[in-house]
C-alpha cells in the first residue's frame, strides 16, 4: 500500500471537502454583502424619514410663535397667564 499517494475514494472526499469549504466562504461572503446593502438601505430610510437638526429648530421657532399667539390671545380673552 502506498501512503503518498490517494486512492479515488480519498480524492472523492477531498474534492468533497473543498467544495463545502468554498461554498461556506462563498455563502458567508454573501451574508455579510447583504447585512451591508440592508444597513446602507436603513440608513437611507432612517435619513429620509426623520427629521435633521436644522429642520428641528425651524419647528422649535414655529411652536414658539405658535405659543405666544396663543397668550397673546388669552391675554386678550382675560385668561390670566402666567410670565416665563
Amino acid at each position: 500500500m502506498d501512503i503518498g499517494s490517494p486512492d479515488n475514494f480519498q480524492t472523492f472526499v477531498i474534492g468533497i471537502a473543498g467544495v463545502g469549504v468554498v461554498g461556506f466562504v462563498a455563502w458567508t461572503i454573501n451574508n455579510i454583502n447583504r447585512g451591508a446593502r440592508a444597513l446602507d438601505a436603513f440608513k437611507l430610510e432612517v435619513a429620509n424619514t426623520y427629521i435633521k437638526n436644522g429642520g428641528v429648530d425651524e419647528l422649535k421657532a414655529e411652536l414658539h410663535a405658535l405659543r405666544n399667539v396663543v397668550y397673546q390671545i388669552a391675554y386678550k380673552m382675560g385668561i390670566p397667564i402666567r410670565a416665563d
